[in-house]
């Protein structure tokens, strides 16, 4: 998968509603078609606007609110929720919607006028204005669409432990590989190859022609230009074209086959890359040395199944905001990982070009 251009350069103000508003009204809609667009501008202004009291209360407990026009019940969560800003006197009006005084509908109401002063940061004017969605709010909305459906072709690409290794078999005999495949981490009946790093190593061994690479480096990235070390990297890579030393591209593979629940290690591997990112891509901005990075994930029960899916719309924002060049999702590889490969051999061709020169 590749960036869209569209949504390439974009402000941090931009970033920072995309990630704001899926942590209020979800990620991901089921059971929607791919050419339908599931999130709409009421979605937005709604979620950027509404207040919501975490104290949850019966419904039997619940007065007559037909007198206050934005405040309401939402008997799935049980919470009492408010449209707009909640001021003083909305709370002590509040407050004497139930004469009983209770103390759980008294605490209902005082934490929606406090998170309501917490968020006094929110400004609907960003997004939707009077004259209706701003610029920035249109290309919020159209990011949030694009990255739904870009989801559903993710799905698809996507691959079991099964199809993996029959993807290795087929991909080994294709090439007739001596490469040695690297095994999991695993223990007992589950040991077995790493499916999706062999897989890449094939590929990348089969296109990348006269030069080397480094498969498994055991060493920290170093940056060097005119013979002289620049930078070292904080992180090690998976793999690295055509060396550890000096790279053109580096890259991190993540296969959780036999993982059967989203764990906070696979959770952090995400943030890692966009460490990793973030570091190449300060090193472009001052150093003016551009090292291709690429992220190769796959394990359909993982990512798709198991409450994976937040995370995969972070790794697409991590695309987009340019701290990745390219991610692969599972079987992707295939069909793009020899055209990538053959962009590594022209560099590298020119870089000993220019070394001669």
């Amino acid at each position: 998968m590749k960036p869209n251009p569209r949504f390439l350069g974009l402000s941090a103000l931009f970033w920072a509603y995309v990630r704001l508003i899926p942590e209020r009204i979800g990620y991901y809609i089921e059971d929607v078609p791919e050419c339908r667009n599931p999130f709409s501008m009421d979605d937005i202004v709604r979620c950027l606007t509404t207040v919501s009291a975490k104290i949850s209360l019966a419904s039997s407990r619940i007065p007559d609110l037909s007198a206050g026009e934005r405040i309401d019940y939402d008997p799935e969560s049980k919470h009492l929720v408010h449209q707009g800003r909640v001021s003083s006197d909305d709370h002590a009006d509040y407050l004497q919607f139930d004469p009983k005084h209770r103390v759980g509908w008294n605490k209902a109401i005082d934490q929606l006028l406090k998170r309501s002063n917490n968020i006094a940061w929110l400004r609907i004017d960003d997004v939707d204005g009077s004259a209706g969605p701003t610029k920035l709010g249109k290309q919020i909305l159209r990011y949030l669409n694009y990255r739904q459906q870009a989801l559903t072709r993710i799905e698809s690409q996507l691959m079991t432990v099964g199809q993996a290794r029959t993807l290795y078999g087929k991909i080994r005999r294709q090439h007739q590989s001596a490469l040695v495949p690297p095994m999991n981490k695993q223990k007992g009946s589950k040991k077995r190859p790493a499916y999706l790093t062999a897989i890449v190593d094939i590929l990348v061994d089969a296109h990348c022609g006269r030069f080397d690479f480094d498969r498994d480096p055991q060493q920290l990235t170093k940056i060097v230009r005119d013979d002289r070390l620049l930078r070292v990297l904080a992180r090690r890579f998976d793999g690295a074209f055509p060396s550890a030393i000096a790279p053109i591209a580096l890259w991190e593979t993540k296969e959780y086959y036999d993982t059967t629940t989203f764990g906070s290690r696979i959770a952090d591997c995400v943030y890692e890359s966009l460490l990793d990112g973030m570091e190449l891509e300060d090193l472009r901005r001052r150093d003016h040395v551009d090292v291709k990075h690429y992220l190769i994930v796959d394990a359909y029960n993982t990512w798709w199944s198991s409450g994976g899916r937040p995370y995969l719309c972070r790794i697409i924002d991590m695309l987009h905001m340019g701290y990745v060049d390219e991610v692969l999702f599972g079987r992707e590889v295939v069909e793009r990982l020899p055209v990538i490969v053959k962009e590594w051999v022209a560099l590298a061709r020119a870089r000993c070009k220019a070394g001669s020169s």
